[in-house]
Parts: structure tokens; sequence; C-alpha cells
């Protein structure tokens, strides 16, 4: 196999941000600010999607989340890892979190597929089970092999060649990413086709307010993938282009050169910044997610200073306020989780 981590003259300089120390600068700390940004926004999301919920009678009783918020936690967990993993690279280089790193990316994109799949399934196909618990588990399920099966495989061909992580940086991971970009859009457009076609048949089937809810639900969705194709669309088309001209076409017995070029890191940058939209378009397009965030902060609120802020009921105590969401149509008694 053909070194991968040096250059040979042909290719030495190519990359135009070596020694351009501002644009690093500028880089990292970009990068650093929106990592942040991501880890904190996804955890709470993730916090809330997990919180136990409220019975009438005021007792917490924790339950697993409905499969369509199983996935946006397993999206939410990638973005976190992703803020966690990615500047370590980017800062140290070649190391040994390029593998979780990488692992991260793929499975955040496989998790996109599996959230318009999910919706493909349940309003095209008409997919039901007959046990809630059963559903969730395969969702559950499915989030495993979506994290297990990148990282076996990645941590088998580092094994082989430790060069080649590079290859599925600049190579393999923007291919996974139009693969999943080109099936959400078959799947969306499946979608869209089948309400407006069968609008009524479909309200008949789930009822006005199920239906309503889950276009709902799936517009929120629509944003969500609509964000990650917009953010890594050049990323990917940029990283292949660099592959296919500096590693394809170049003969076997020359070295072969992977380098970033200032475009490819202002795309990786743009593609970074969709782990930190991610949480505010929970926020702004699930009420679920929205209401599960405000108890999380009223909570804190009443732990610093054993007082909250009013809700929209006027209470003024978290308890009572908690008890009394049960009659919200977005609440945590009646919440859709």
């Amino acid at each position: 196999m053909a070194n991968l981590s040096t250059c040979n003259e042909k290719y030495n300089g190519l990359s135009d941000v070596d020694g351009n120390m501002y644009f690093l600068v500028g880089f990292i700390t970009y990068i650093v600010f929106t990592s942040f940004v991501s880890i904190v926004g996804n955890i709470l999301c993730a916090v809330a999607i997990l919180r136990p919920t409220r019975t009438v009678r005021g007792r917490l009783r924790k339950r697993l989340p409905k499969s369509r918020y199983i996935f946006i936690f397993n999206l939410a967990i990638t973005d976190a890892m992703g803020g966690l993993l990615y500047p370590v690279q980017f800062i140290i280089g070649d190391s040994v979190v390029d593998v979780p790193g990488l692992s991260t990316g793929i499975t955040s994109s496989l998790t996109i597929l599996a959230i318009a799949a999910e919706r493909f399934n349940k309003i095209v196909l008409e997919k039901t089970y007959q046990n809630s618990r059963s559903e969730r588990m395969r969702s559950i399920g499915c989030c495993v092999i979506l994290w297990s099966l990148p990282f076996v495989c990645l941590i088998s061909i580092y094994t082989y060649d430790p060069d080649l992580h590079k290859f599925v940086f600049f190579f393999v991971g923007p291919v996974c990413v139009i693969f999943v970009m080109f099936s959400i859009a078959f799947l969306y457009t499946s979608i869209i086709l089948t309400i407006r076609l069968h609008e009524q048949n479909k309200i008949h089937k789930f009822g006005s307010r199920k239906f309503n809810k889950m276009k709902l639900v799936l517009r929120a969705y629509g944003v969500i993938l609509l964000v990650y194709v917009v953010c890594w669309l050049l990323w990917a088309v940029e990283s292949i282009r660099i592959c296919i001209t500096r590693y394809l076409t170049v003969s076997i017995t020359e070295e072969r050169c992977l380098e970033g070029t200032t475009l490819l890191y202002v795309a990786l940058g743009l593609g970074l910044m969709n782990s930190a939209i991610n949480p505010v378009i929970y926020w702004k397009t699930l009420p679920d997610i929205r209401w599960g965030i405000r108890q999380i902060y009223y909570v804190f609120l009443e732990g610093m200073f054993g007082k909250c802020c009013k809700l929209e009921n006027g209470s003024s105590d978290v308890a009572a306020c908690t008890n009394s969401t049960t009659s919200h149509p977005a609440t945590i008694g009646s919440s859709t989780l």
C-alpha cells in the first residue's frame, strides 16, 4: 500500500493552509467554540428526551421514549461525541481518536438515514407494531448496530494499515454522506407524494389529531435533514475531488498525498456547524423536547436558588409547576415521547 503519511515533491506544499497561521488559529478557535456549543446543546437535548415523566398523581415514572425520539437521542449523542473528538483530531493530528472520530461521523450520517427510514415505514408502508415496547427495542437495536458496525470496520482497516484512515476520511466518508443524501431525498419524496395523494385515507386510518402530529414531526425532521445536506454537501464533494486528483489518478509506484485545502477546511467548518445547529432545530420544531428543556431549566433554578421563575400558569413552585403540567398539551404527563 502506498504511503499516505508523506507527500512527494510533486504534491508537497499543495495544501494552501500550511504556514497560514492566521487561518489555522482562527479555524481552531472556531472549532473549539462550535464543539463546546454542540456538546452542551446536544447533551441538554438528550437529557430532555430521557427525563422522567410525571404521572397524574405526581409520581415520577421512567419510560423509554418513542422510536422517533430514540433516533433523535442517538443523533444528539453522536453530535456531542463529535464535538468532543473533532477538536482533538484537528489540534493534535493523527492520534488514537482518529478511529472513534471517523466512526462517530459515519454513525451520525447513518442515523440521519434511519430517521428518514423510520418516517417512511410509518407513513408510506404504514408499518405498525402491536407492542410499542417491541418497536422501541427494535429502534435501540438499530442504534447499537449503527454504532458498532462502523467502529468494527474502521478498527479492522486501521489495524491492517494505519494510513488508510486518510483514505476513509477523503473518500469512504464522503461517499457515505452522498449516499445518505440521495437515500433521504428518495424517502422524503415518497413520503411527501404519499401524503399529498392519500391524505384523506391517512386521516381515516390514523385519525385527524395523530395525522397532524405526524405531519408536524415530519416537518421537523425535514428541517434536520435539509440542514444536514446543506452543511455537508460541499465537504463531501471537495473531499472526493482531492482523493481523485491526488490519490486515485496517481501511479501506484508514486507516493500519494492527501492534504486538505482551504476550501476543504471551510467546508468542514460548515459541516461541524450542523452539530451545533441541531439542538436549536429540536427546540424550535419539537414541542416535547422544548418543554423538557424548560423543565430542566426550572429544576436547575430550584437547585441553585431554591425557587424558579413563574411558568405559564403563574406558579412559582417547581414541584407545583411540574404537577400542573399534566394538563398542558406538550407537558411531561402528556408528552408524545
